[in-house]
């Protein structure tokens, strides 16, 4: 009995600050990342041509399409779900979201220097206004399972809240997390779930056959408010005893 080829995926992200797009083509994952500042829905297409170039492949070529489904920035997350949704439908073939949490997991499973990664991983990333999106997963290589779903959590808890997870190891960007971890608490590991790891996690979702319809690929929204009210904001100026 032949054995089905390995997907080929084609991975894009525009959750953060800097947008990528990735190719997983055999065992393979070139990826392709732009600059932070850039404008997500000026540079993710040069972004995947030059993916595409770097893989000598074509859009035709590729098994299925994956993107950053969050949490991360509410418009961010938006391009790449909309463009993954457009490939998606022209083309005929599943789209894959992936939570940008399970992706940093991923990521951070895969910078292991020796032997098997973190079983157990509390993902952070910045949400801004004084807040994070977190979330604990549990597993290693590409198999992860979540432990607490994605939340959001304000700075001053996350170590409390890193406590309680009893994790192995906090994971996200080494100089943002380091402004809150105090001593004695799991190390950091310095990770980036962007298209890299979302291709990676994607080609082996897609080859035990996930994937699906476009408009089921849908981004994934912790925060249900994008800015506070100036109400809210004087509030808390008054709590901290700020002058207004």
């Amino acid at each position: 009995m032949s054995r089905s080829p390995v997907p080929t995926i084609l991975a894009l992200d525009t959750a953060g600050a800097r947008g990528s797009a990735a190719i997983a083509h055999g065992a393979r994952v070139l990826v392709r990342r732009g600059a932070v500042g850039d404008t997500h829905l000026e540079h993710l297409l040069p972004l995947v041509d030059a993916v595409l170039g770097d893989a000598g492949l074509a859009v035709e070529d590729c098994t299925a399409f994956a993107f950053g489904a969050g949490p991360g920035s509410f418009t961010g997350v938006r391009v790449a779900c909309t463009v993954t949704q457009g490939l998606s439908w022209a083309r005929e073939k599943p789209a894959i979201p992936v939570g940008s949490l399970l992706a940093l997991a991923v990521a951070a499973d895969a910078g292991t220097p020796s032997g098997p990664g973190p079983s157990r991983v509390f993902c952070a990333i910045d949400a801004r206004m004084g807040q994070a999106y977190a979330a604990v997963l549990e597993g290693e290589g590409l198999d992860w399972r979540e432990v607490e779903p994605p939340f959001l959590c304000d700075l001053r808890d996350l170590p409390d809240r890193v406590a309680q997870a009893r994790v192995d190891v906090v994971a996200g960007d080494a100089r943002w997390l380091a402004q809150w971890a105090p001593a004695g608490r799991p190390p950091l590991r310095d990770a980036r779930g962007d298209a890299e790891a979302i291709a990676r996690w994607a080609q082996h979702a897609a080859a035990s056959g996930l994937g699906g319809a476009p408009e089921r690929a849908l981004p994934v929204y912790v925060r249900d408010q994008v800015a506070k009210t100036v109400a809210e904001r004087a509030a808390e100026r008054r709590a901290r005893g700020d002058r207004a």
